[in-house]
């Protein structure tokens, strides 16, 4: 965790609500994301390009590039056999008549790891380090790993469109702490790929002065509910198999909002690895969380994600404020109402959530 995530994967809101995970390796992201690959919804595409004046994205060009990155990743749309937590929503949306939709992953259709979010490995999943990466390196491309970019460079000239300064470079740390000399790169063009986290940190550490820089931070925030299905359930196609094998996320259902308005939430599935697990179940006594710990394997959980109308603000590293709209918080809600009846109509024989008073 320490080598693939920001901080270990350890970054939380000020207020320590919410904990972030961002990706902090070779591949950045696309090396421990959860393999989904899904297109700009044609409403989003939409709204973007009417609402914030941004054309592109309703052009055919940005259909193109889509469908270009989508060849590059081997993005499949099937799945020969999915995981248990997989056939939990599927099963329970079927039951109660919801849709549930197939997910398309960049990997083979028999791709059968629930890992992939510690770096996959089989190396099957394919991210930007086993594609762009050694596309570039074969043309010559250097990368260096265990480096930090500290500060950008500028010149005093007028850049190409009239800017008054025009970025010439970068400024970078080893994070080894033996090697104290510093990294200075020229360049014709530099691109600050840092993330939503740490360009903003990156920019302010540059002399940057916009009052812009670090705000509207959006994070489609998650909330988990969990059902346990004991090994002698009778339903016969859940009776084998642990939460984290298979695909990590192969199917999703949308909560639908009505009056043709956008869906009030999408249900997935996570990865959730056993030290995570024990993060989340709040504490009731050393017995209770020895029990649930027992039941790990057999614990599927479903997400609630929501497009948030509410923000955030990036004041300095590891520094993120961050707070849900009202909205927000009441379509999350519905989302958790949703995960349960669909855990409950699968099977479960428990369900709850991760609330703080131990409460299912």
């Amino acid at each position: 965790m320490s080598q693939l995530y920001e901080r270990g994967g350890f970054v939380s809101t000020l207020s320590g609500s919410g904990l972030l995970l961002a990706g902090s390796t070779v591949g950045g992201g696309s090396a421990v994301n959860w393999s989904a690959c899904i297109k700009t919804p044609e409403s989003v595409r939409g709204e973007w390009a009417g609402a914030h004046g941004l054309p592109l994205f309703a052009s055919p060009d940005y259909t193109a590039a889509m469908d270009a990155v989508f060849k590059r990743l081997g993005v499949t749309s099937g799945c020969e056999e999915e995981g248990i937590q997989n056939k939990v929503l599927r099963k329970g949306c079927e039951k109660l008549g919801y849709k549930v939709e197939p997910v398309s992953r960049n990997s083979s259709e028999g791709h059968f790891c629930g890992s992939c979010g510690y770096g996959c490995r089989t190396g099957d999943k394919r991210g930007t380090d086993t594609t762009w990466l050694v596309d570039a390196v074969a043309r010559d491309a250097v990368i260096l790993t265990g480096c930090k970019a500290e500060k950008l460079l500028f010149s005093d000239a007028a850049g190409a469109r009239g800017n008054k300064k025009r970025c010439v470079g970068v400024v970078a740390t080893s994070s080894n702490p033996a090697i104290a000399r510093k990294l200075e790169v020229r360049a014709k063009v530099t691109v600050s790929a840092c993330g939503s986290l740490l360009t903003p940190v990156l920019l302010r550490g540059s002399g940057l002065k916009n009052p812009h820089i670090g705000k509207n931070l959006h994070l489609h925030p998650i909330a988990m509910a969990w059902g346990y299905f004991p090994p002698d359930t009778p339903v016969p196609d859940l009776q084998k198999g642990k939460m984290y094998e298979g695909g990590i996320i192969t199917s999703l259902h949308k909560v639908e909002a009505g009056d043709g308005l956008p869906h009030r939430a999408i249900l997935e599935t996570p990865l959730m690895g056993v030290a995570a697990a024990g993060t989340q179940f709040p504490w009731v006594s050393g017995r209770d969380m020895k029990e649930r710990m027992l039941k790990y394997g057999r614990t599927v959980h479903i997400f609630s994600l929501v497009r948030d109308r509410g923000s955030g603000t990036v004041h300095d590293e590891r520094r993120i404020a961050y707070h849900m709209d009202p909205a927000d918080r009441e379509n999350q809600r519905e989302g958790l109402r949703r995960a349960l009846r669909i855990l409950v109509a699968a099977g479960a024989t428990e369900v709850g959530t991760h609330r703080s008073t131990g409460r299912a």
